[in-house]
């Protein structure tokens, strides 16, 4: 069996060196028995280090016991050199691959990775750990690449590339691919890798033989009369026949020919070149890209976490950069990852081109011209509240069936819906009633000085959030109903004047019209900042779960905000021409009901 070899090593430093090698023995029986080998080293020391380590492992590999197996007899030798103390603390990486009679072996110590692609699959078959020798064995075909690749190399070239190398024919290309990207590296120490391809030998022909040796053939020359020469030569005129004035012509004709397939050839050994050369000026140019790329969008999440509308704008360049890419034509695969990482950015940053929520149900199926403007989710029950009109309908987020659950003037002029404790209520500024097969039931009356702006429960208890006394008022459950309102909030604590929403999941969050978010706990408020300015002016609806870690809302009637209980802001989806009215949310996702009276989901 043959085998075409070729090595991706990275610029050596003071730091790291790399090396590829292979070792036959020249005694057959010895060959025979334990086979051609090919190894990969890649170590943080120095260049003498690493090649007594290739002659340690050389030596102690083919003079090991015949009588062990090719597998056992790497183990051995790798594990002495792990053990070995001149070794230690070397950052040492080894891949070493055995090929004897039609089956391969290969080992790994320390940290390395070996890819084999047969045929049209590709798959990684060993990885390899720190410290630790991992071996695997298995029978080997013609054409087959293997791979043995350092861990650093493998992350840094990334596993999609690596399979749209390896799925070339040619291994010229092969190579020409991995050397592209590997150069394009800002950082190539302990970046190598090895390529092996094997193909069956060809069958030569057979060598001719004789009987008699080169020396002992004899030769004989043959003599003519010189009488009879010259007077054959002399006897008759010299003359051209027409016969051969046509020989003439045929040996122009074919000479000619012979020039215009030469310099056809010549031709398209050129354009060749010029192709070639060409797709390589272009390979280079969209790796160029490539780093610029990764590099911006590193920085965009990074900037992210600082300010939002920043990193819009940064991500906006991404669509610049990504957009010359494209131009160049190739890489189509990778290119459509780099699209869907950018439209994911320009959506979590706010971006109203790119951002299209997922549609999830249209409530003119509920009822012509409807006019829903409150949504509540409760047990995977979307709870639609139609204050214009007067009714109440549910939606089945599973199975997107359908009930009304009221139609009643009462529900007319009516804020928002409640869940607690099972029952769902309603309220507006004068009163709290219970929802009822036939209509309202009165339970709290607000009397002077209250003003409800915003109204949850928790813990069978209501929460009515009055920024008009700046105060948070509690109505605690007794077993008439419910009893007198307490201020919830301790001395001295007060609410912000422009309040605008409530919502409670262990602590009483309030939202202000300015964006500004504020945690109470126990009548207390609770330490909290949110990590970069907002720029709102109408912020609405906040949401929050019990077990979830985000709360939402919604920002000048179109934008929806998701930021975490540690101040972060994790995105802000912009809805564009949509107006959102309302929204709820579970642990994963967030529902809003929007001004064209459909649901969009959001997925968090």
């Amino acid at each position: 069996m043959h085998f075409i070899c070729r090595s991706f090593i990275g610029s050596h430093s003071s730091t790291s060196w790399s090396q590829y090698w292979e070792n036959e023995p020249d005694d057959f029986d010895l060959a025979s028995q334990k086979g051609h080998l090919f190894g990969l080293i890649n170590l943080d020391e120095t260049t003498t280090l690493g090649r007594d380590i290739i002659f340690e492992l050389n030596q102690n590999y083919y003079s090991s016991d015949t009588s062990l197996d090719v597998i056992s007899s790497l183990k051995n030798t790798l594990n002495s050199i792990l053990e070995n103390p001149l070794f230690t603390n070397s950052g040492l990486t080894i891949l070493v691959a055995i090929v004897l009679k039609n089956r391969l072996y290969l080992a790994i110590l320390g940290n390395g990775r070996v890819i084999l692609s047969r045929q049209n699959k590709i798959a990684s078959i060993l990885v390899g750990h720190d410290n630790e020798i991992t071996t695997i064995s298995g029978p080997v075909f013609s054409q087959d690449k293997i791979l043995l690749t350092t861990d650093l190399f493998f992350r840094s070239i990334g596993w999609n590339r690596i399979k749209y190398f390896l799925s070339e024919n040619k291994i010229q290309t092969i190579e020409e691919n991995f050397l592209s990207a590997l150069y394009s590296l800002n950082n190539q120490e302990n970046q190598s890798a090895a390529l092996i391809q094997t193909q069956e030998e060809e069958n030569l022909p057979p060598t001719l033989e004789t009987d008699r040796e080169p020396d002992s053939i004899e030769t004989k020359a043959t003599t003519f009369p010189k009488k009879n020469i010259l007077k054959k030569f002399f006897s008759k005129p010299v003359f051209v026949s027409y016969h051969d004035s046509y020989q003439v012509n045929k040996r122009k004709k074919i000479n000619l020919a012979m020039a215009i397939t030469l310099l056809l050839g010549l031709g398209l050994i050129s354009y060749v070149g010029y192709r070639k050369n060409k797709a390589s000026r272009i390979e280079t140019q969209y790796q160029q890209f490539k780093t610029e790329l990764d590099q911006k969008i590193n920085n965009t999440l990074t900037l992210k976490n600082l300010n939002i509308n920043s990193a819009l704008e940064s991500a906006k360049e991404l669509q610049t950069i990504y957009q010359q890419m494209s131009i160049l034509n190739i890489h189509s695969s990778e290119l459509a990852d780099y699209q869907k990482n950018i439209n994911i950015l320009l959506t979590q940053t706010g971006s109203d081109n790119t951002f299209a929520p997922d549609f999830f149900y249209d409530t003119s199926l509920i009822v012509n011209n409807p006019q829903f403007n409150h949504i509540l989710l409760n047990n995977n029950k979307l709870y639609l509240l139609d204050s214009n009109t007067g009714r109440i309908d549910l939606v089945d987020t599973d199975s997107k069936s359908i009930k009304n659950l009221l139609i009643n003037n009462q529900l007319k002029g009516l804020k928002n819906i409640i869940e607690n404790s099972g029952s769902f209520y309603v309220y507006n500024s004068d009163s709290l009633s219970l929802i009822t097969k036939t209509g309202l039931d009165s339970k709290i009356k607000f009397t002077s000085p209250i003003i409800p702006t915003s109204v949850q429960s928790w813990n069978g208890a209501f929460y009515v959030l009055d920024p008009s006394n700046s105060t948070i008022w509690k109505y605690a459950p007794n077993s008439s109903g419910f009893g007198a309102a307490t201020k919830w909030l301790k001395e001295g604590e007060k609410t912000s004047a422009d309040a605008t929403s409530l919502a409670i999941n262990g602590k009483v969050w309030t939202l202000s019209t300015s964006g500004q978010i504020t945690p109470y706990s126990l009548g207390s408020k609770s330490e909290f900042k949110l990590n970069q300015k907002l720029e709102i002016n109408n912020a609405d609806n906040l949401a929050t779960t019990t077990t979830g870690e985000n709360l939402v809302f919604v920002g000048d009637d179109n934008v929806v905000y998701i930021i975490n209980k540690d101040g972060n802001i994790i995105s802000k989806y912009n809805l564009g021409s949509l107006k959102a009215l309302d929204l709820t949310l579970n642990k994963n996702t967030v529902f809003v009901l929007c001004s064209d009276q459909k649901i969009y989901k959001i997925n968090l």
